[in-house]
């Protein structure tokens, strides 16, 4: 604002997502060639790659308005920031889609030979497709479509293993005919990969607990108990621990983007730093540059000349005001005491001005005098 607008009075106003600076300086005209980076490349093209906008308003000796805004709202994330290549992302994908897989050939593989133990032939068919036609179904959701029918999904494969299971007699249960016990599990784990794990590990549970739970009701003997047990421990277990891996898939994907933000965040506060940095330096050296011939003038004693006095003041005009007084010869004390004279002193004293300041020579005392 000194150097290049002369102004003597700044207005700053901050508001969310704006910022105006208003100057009484002598203004300029927008519309003018410049040689240097000029104000479409210095503000306008920086505000732009910012998401905002800059505009310049000035006139000749009127001063000189500047409006910045910015948008103020971001938008919110529902999932942390995927890792930069999506590695891991996309490895949780791909293990999404062969559970599925796994999920459909396994109702391939049993149901042949339990078509014909079970009985009603169509009907198993029928709920052999509404449960493949579920299962897929969970594809969408992994693929990051957003359908939400995991729930609904949830609910039609238990309907169906509950009516599988009332269709078959009580020596039928737990056989090769129920294979609802061995398939409506992992037709189930698909829809849950995008549920808390806490959550999917409830449901997966339920489950298999209801249908155990009704054929404990029709046929509460040793069989159906042991029968049970072994389905948990080789079934159950086996699809909790494959859901717990989906987790610490995501629990991955989360830490590698987390790290990743904060990596760029401290990537860009470096840079800023060396920013600030160098543009610090750079006005460091201006002002050796224009202080180093007074001050070693004054150092060496020898006279400061107008041109050295003219060039420290243009360059640091309205910063800093250099009074530089003449040497003065003093009247002795005594007889003993020859005549002394003092080097020249230099007064620093700062203020704001549109002028130079006048030379004032220093009248401070010194001791002797």
């Amino acid at each position: 604002m000194d150097r290049h607008a002369a102004a003597t009075a700044v207005t700053i106003t901050v508001e969310p997502g704006s910022l105006r600076i208003v100057d009484n300086g002598r203004g300029f005209d927008p519309t003018r060639p410049s040689g240097r980076h000029g104000i479409a490349r210095s503000i306008t093209a920086r505000m732009s790659d910012l998401g905002g906008n800059a505009i310049v308003t000035s006139h000749p000796g009127r001063g000189t308005t500047i409006e910045l805004r910015w948008p103020t709202t971001t938008p919110t994330v529902s999932e942390p920031t995927a890792d930069p290549e999506r590695l891991i992302e996309r490895t949780r994908t791909g293990y999404g889609l062969s559970l599925t897989t796994y999920a459909i050939a396994n109702l391939l593989a049993m149901m042949p030979t339990a078509l014909h133990p079970a009985g009603h032939p169509q009907l198993q068919w029928a709920l052999a497709s509404i449960t493949a036609l579920t299962t897929v179904s969970a594809a969408a959701p992994i693929l990051g479509r957003p359908v939400p029918v995991s729930r609904l999904g949830v609910a039609v494969l238990l309907i169906v293993a509950l009516t599988q299971s009332i269709t078959l007699s009580v020596d039928q249960l737990g056989t090769q005919a129920q294979w609802s016990q061995g398939v409506i599990g992992w037709c189930v784990l698909p829809l849950l990969l995008g549920e808390r794990v806490r959550s999917a590990a409830g449901i997966l549970i339920g489950c298999w607990a209801i249908p155990a739970i009704y054929a404990l009701l029709r046929d509460p003997s040793t069989h159906t108990v042991v029968n049970l047990g072994y389905g948990t421990a080789s079934i159950l277990i086996v699809q909790l621990c494959a859901l717990f891996f989906d987790n610490l898939i995501r629990q991955a994907a989360a830490t590698a983007g987390a790290e990743a933000d904060t990596r760029t965040r401290l990537t860009a506060t470096e840079r800023i730093a060396d920013a600030v940095q160098a543009e610090y330096l750079r006005r460091y050296a201006e002002l050796a540059d224009t202080v180093r011939p007074l001050l070693l003038a004054l150092a060496n004693g020898r006279a400061v000349d107008a041109t050295t006095r003219r060039h420290a003041r243009s360059n640091i005009k309205g910063c800093v005001h250099f009074s530089i007084s003449p040497p003065r010869s003093t009247t002795p004390c005594c007889a003993s005491c020859g005549p002394s004279s003092t080097a020249p002193r230099t007064t620093v004293s700062r203020y704001r001005s549109t002028s130079p300041a006048p030379y004032r020579p220093s009248t401070t005392p010194r001791p002797g005098d």
